[in-house]
């Protein structure tokens, strides 16, 4: 299977593909290659939910239709259009789908409004981590499809799409470590402040690395700590 994801950032439409290609099962969980995840926590996860790893941040989304574009985050306008993008996303949908057998536009709508505390929002977070259960693969394959056509960004891509399926109340919300929220912006590759802030009961932990000579002791630490630790848990 192959999606144009341009270095990752439009890598939830591997899901859509997925989908497309692979109907019928249970959910569709997408995690990226930097995030280090600790999956014996996920095992209570309610699977017919709505996951992601990162709360929703309502206060620095954009609202749809107006002029004036947020400077809070380079993605909106600067590093990618992707607020534009988004909008015009939004309006393809709701055209396209207004009169179809497939999709119920107007209760998609209704839940993004709520979730968008009565604005059509196009909304951010971090998106390393979602997961989508099969009662709404189907939205959500015709929904990215169109955010990915118009080259919406993963982190804004990601919580607006999910925005249209079901009320945020209701998703599963495992929270993992994001370290540019600990420490800042800055080269996590050689892994000290990785393994400084890591520990079993940590959801997941973004950004690790594992390529290149600088990212050695990551390597070493997943294959003489992690994976024999999570033998345990595969063990009857």
């Amino acid at each position: 299977m192959v999606v144009d994801i341009h270095q990752g950032h439009y890598g939830y439409e591997c899901v859509g593909e997925a989908i497309r290609r692979y109907p019928g099962y249970r959910g569709y969980f997408y995690i990226n290659d930097d995030a280090l995840v600790n999956w014996w926590t996920f095992y209570k996860l309610d699977k017919e939910k709505v996951w992601l790893g990162a709360d929703i941040w309502i206060d620095t989304a954009h609202i749809m239709g107006k002029k004036e574009i947020p400077d809070s985050w380079v993605w909106w306008s600067q590093w990618s259009n992707s607020a534009k993008a988004c909008e015009d996303s939004y309006l393809e949908i709701t055209q396209q789908y207004r009169s179809n057998e497939y999709i119920n536009i107007t209760k998609l709508v209704e839940t993004h409004l709520d979730n968008g505390e009565g604005k059509k929002r196009c909304l951010k977070t971090w998106s390393d981590i979602f997961y989508v259960p099969k009662r709404f693969s189907d939205q959500f394959q015709r929904i990215s499809f169109v955010f990915h056509k118009n080259r919406v960004f993963l982190e804004a891509a990601v919580p607006t799409i999910l925005s249209f399926l079901d009320l945020r109340s209701s998703w599963e919300k495992h929270f993992g470590l994001y370290l540019p929220d600990k420490y800042g912006f800055r080269d996590f590759a050689d892994g000290n402040l990785v393994w400084e802030s890591y520990n079993y009961d940590v959801k997941f932990i973004h950004p690790v690395k594992f390529h290149g000579d600088i990212a050695k002791p990551n390597r070493d630490k997943l294959k003489d700590d992690l994976i024999p630790y999570s033998k345990r848990f595969t063990k009857c």
